[in-house]
């Protein structure tokens, strides 16, 4: 089963997709990233992204994600979703229609997508806190409605691709963990839930 975790820049999704990880120890459970961090040929990739960022036009940035996230399907997910694994990705194909803007893009499906929210306060807060590098030149309210609009457009404009959205309230990490783990608990009732204490 493939599990993706989205929501815009600074909402919490590689925290709470590792401690969804954790919670799972011992399964036969793959965490990645889009770009992925796990493999030399998309981590370069991501790298010159971060590095080049805004002065690249945008369609060799749609190109860079899609070459990224096509290795990232034939090298991790694939094999691991026809072992039997969970998968949980850190963004997917989404973000690039949300934050690119792109139009045309290999749609792979996905079986849940926790879509994650949060006050603006907090969003920007986390942001700022952590030196979020974000997609967005500045982060500010109107930003982040536009971002959350183009994120509930982009999920209705692709439900074939996407079995099952779950939004997910990220103002508490350890809630929002504790809702994604049990949701998966029930789809996946032989999952064992190693770790409860999801106080992050």
């Amino acid at each position: 089963m493939l599990v993706c975790i989205e929501g815009v820049d600074g909402v919490g999704k590689s925290t709470i997709a590792s401690e969804v990880r954790k919670a799972f120890t011992l399964n036969n459970v793959i965490l990645c990233s889009d770009p992925c961090r796990e493999h030399p040929a998309t981590l370069a990739i991501r790298q010159f992204l971060l590095a080049r960022g805004k002065t690249l036009p945008v369609a060799t940035q749609i190109q860079l994600f899609e070459a990224a996230r096509a290795i990232l399907m034939h090298d991790f997910i694939m094999p691991a979703l026809r072992s039997g694994a969970l998968v949980i990705c850190d963004r997917f194909w989404l973000s690039t229609i949300v934050y690119q803007e792109a139009t045309e893009l290999n749609k792979y499906p996905i079986d849940i997508l926790f879509y994650l929210s949060d006050s603006k306060d907090n969003i920007k807060s986390r942001i700022s806190k952590f030196n979020i590098v974000s997609d967005f030149s500045t982060i500010d309210d109107i930003a982040l409605d536009v971002l959350n609009s183009r994120y509930r457009k982009a999920i209705a404009d692709n439900s074939e691709h996407i079995s099952r959205v779950v939004d997910v309230d990220a103002s508490s990490i350890s809630n929002a963990v504790e809702h994604i783990v049990q949701v998966i608990s029930d789809v996946l009732p032989h999952m064992t839930i190693y770790n409860k204490d999801f106080d992050v």
